[in-house]
């Protein structure tokens, strides 16, 4: 396919050759009439530029032709450097933002909670619980349809399995009994309590050895942020 110049200039492809030429004496050509006037109006037709591999290769159009050319070994090398550089950024930003994950909650225990139902349930994080003479919010819905729940609640103690626990949502009251709790410990701060303290030491640890668990700079595979 063929490419188009003139006056040495840098050749364009076909869709951005101009829509309107005129000749010496002034005469305009206009769309299919200019190109197809082209040689007469100064143009000519060139290769198209080949494809190169652009991690070891560059190339220029010298006013003639195209010219590749390899990419200078000190310029790969400082290319590599700044990529393995901007690699561990990244990777201390993201340790960064997640030391919340490591931090031990006093006096927080994340509840999970099955809840079963014959009636439609409708819940939402920030909605309000109490059960006996705890009361906390639904900090995360795992799972919710019409007649059943898996919810997580940042509370100050446990949670009994087989208590009622009465839900304040959208202004509305009702209560549900707990089918199945778990209790664990929580970390966070700020309300953004997890109990997948584990799985987030593991992400971290990850994030760690990254420099020396890749080979290639611009094809990392980052770790999974948990959820």
């Amino acid at each position: 396919m063929a490419w188009y110049t003139k006056d040495y200039s840098y050749p364009v492809p076909r869709w951005k050759f101009p829509f309107r030429l005129k000749d010496e004496n002034g005469k305009s050509y206009t769309g299919e009439n200019a190109f197809n006037n082209r040689a007469k109006l100064g143009w000519i037709d060139v290769d198209a530029p080949s494809t190169i591999d652009p991690d070891t290769q560059k190339m220029y159009w010298s006013g003639v032709d195209w010219v590749v050319y390899p990419i200078p070994e000190s310029e790969l090398l400082a290319a590599n450097t700044a990529a393995w550089a901007a690699v561990r950024e990244a990777r201390d930003f993201d340790l960064q933002a997640s030391d919340w994950s490591q931090m031990p909650v006093s006096d927080v225990v994340i509840n999970t909670i099955n809840i079963s139902s014959n009636s439609e349930i409708s819940l939402a994080v920030g909605d309000t619980i109490t059960s006996d003479s705890i009361t906390g919010s639904i900090s995360r819905v795992v799972e919710a349809n019409t007649s059943a729940a898996i919810i997580k609640v940042s509370v100050g103690s446990d949670i009994s399995e087989g208590a009622t626990i009465t839900f304040n949502s959208n202004d509305m009251t009702f209560d549900r009994t707990a089918d199945s709790v778990t209790s664990s410990a929580a970390y966070g701060y700020h309300d953004s309590y997890t109990d997948a303290s584990a799985e987030w030491a593991t992400y971290r640890q990850e994030l760690r050895d990254l420099p020396s668990t890749t080979a290639n700079a611009h094809a990392v595979v980052w770790p999974m942020r948990p959820e």
